[in-house]
């Protein structure tokens, strides 16, 4: 069928009048079909005739309504197909719309994630930067301000861990130093900012940490650290007399030549560290004390006190000195891997195993 005339018959008006012209030929043929047919019998009104007439519109009557019937079921199958491809079209878009917002709000919850990631680091290198011109203040109390914004952006920021912990730590090493006088070097507790530092650094965040903490040679005479992690920090040549330790872990650190004379220790965890050359004297120990695997040739515990003991198990203590010292017995010092050397008093000097382990090879 020609293009042209498809498009003139979905026109309303030519629709309107093929419509009329098919209605008023319907009528017509109901009125005078019969006698078109065969007007020469039905031209005598007898009953037969009059039947035949009956039935014969009561057919088209049929006819016409079927025919109407049949255009109904095709137009509400063409506007059912219809509306289920606009439906199938509105859902289409609106699944394409869809899609559109959730990348869009996806571009823009990146974009907001990324501008806050930005915003909140520009804030902690400021807080930052403050923080480190706190600590070169001459002022105590600007120090300690400093410390504990440091310790806020270690806790707030993964990220600046290692940078801040290293910060804390030169900070120690910078500012923990012996006094000249020897009157001030017996009476001197550690300044609150060296106290301060030092209690941040044991309660940092258990994060992995590629380094270990430097604080060789600081003087931290009558520091107090309790419930602290210092496990493999290097305290090489540091003072630690008069220090009060309470469950603070020192596992795998490293205390060569350390000073810990007079100190009192609480649940101290030493296993693997390395004590070669420290200085025990006099330390009381109120609980059992963890020296399991450490390397403690040379040092000296004369005068020191275990009240519960003390675990020696596989502990190296070459040429290790226990003059006077409590709470020591021959079951504890034979747990020791290596006694070579190793002196004691009364009356674990005069036991025979004890004796047999600690005589020299040469």
């Amino acid at each position: 069928m020609d293009i042209r005339f498809k498009e003139r018959l979905r026109h309303p008006a030519v629709r309107i009048t093929l419509i009329t012209l098919g209605l008023a030929v319907f009528v017509v043929a109901i009125w005078q079909l019969p006698w078109w047919l065969d007007e020469k019998h039905l031209a005598a009104a007898t009953p037969g005739s009059a039947a035949v007439v009956t039935g014969m519109r009561t057919a088209l009557v049929a006819v016409g309504a079927g025919i109407i019937a049949a255009l109904g079921l095709y137009y509400t199958d063409r506007n059912l197909k219809h509306s289920r491809a606009v439906l199938e079209h509105t859902q289409a878009s609106s699944t394409e719309q869809a899609e559109l917002t959730r990348a869009s709000l996806a571009v823009t919850e990146r974009t907001a994630q990324k501008q806050a990631e930005l915003s909140a680091e520009q804030q902690v290198n400021e807080r930052y930067v403050k923080a480190i011109e706190l600590l070169s203040s001459e002022r105590i109390t600007s120090r300690l301000g400093g410390l504990y914004a440091l310790e806020r952006i270690m806790r707030d920021s993964a990220k600046d861990h290692d940078t801040v912990v290293q910060v804390l730590a030169a900070f120690v090493r910078q500012f923990a130093v012996a006094p000249d006088s020897p009157t001030e070097t017996k009476q001197r507790r550690p300044p609150a900012d060296i106290q301060a530092a030092m209690s941040i650094l044991g309660h940092r965040p258990t994060r992995k940490e590629n380094f270990d903490i430097d604080l060789r040679h600081a003087y931290l005479r009558g520091c107090e650290l309790k419930d602290c992690n210092f496990a493999s920090a290097d305290f090489s040549g540091a003072n630690l007399e008069d220090t009060h330790l309470t469950k603070v872990d020192l596992s795998q650190a490293i205390f060569q030549d350390a000073e810990f004379s007079d100190s009192y220790w609480d649940e101290v965890k030493l296993q693997w560290a390395y004590l070669s050359g420290a200085r025990v004297r006099g330390t009381y120990a109120y609980s059992r004390i963890n020296l399991s695997h450490a390397q403690a040739g040379h040092t000296d515990w004369s005068g020191s006190k275990f009240h519960e003991g003390v675990n020696f198990k596989e502990a190296y203590l070459y040429k290790a000195r226990f003059l006077d010292c409590e709470g020591l017995s021959s079951a504890i010092a034979l747990e020791a891997e290596d006694l070579e050397g190793a002196t004691f008093s009364e009356p674990l000097a005069s036991d025979p195993q004890v004796t047999a382990r600690t005589a020299s090879s040469d």
